[in-house]
């Protein structure tokens, strides 16, 4: 999925950004639900 690949991009650019990742995770979620 389009989450899984923008999620793995993060984590590899700042491992220590993990919560933002999720966060941004569950904003792609949430977008792609509605949309």
């Amino acid at each position: 999925m389009v989450r899984t690949l923008i999620m793995a991009a993060y984590l590899k650019k700042d491992r220590l950004n993990t919560k933002a990742a999720s966060r941004l995770a569950a904003i792609i979620d949430h977008w792609l639900l509605f949309t």
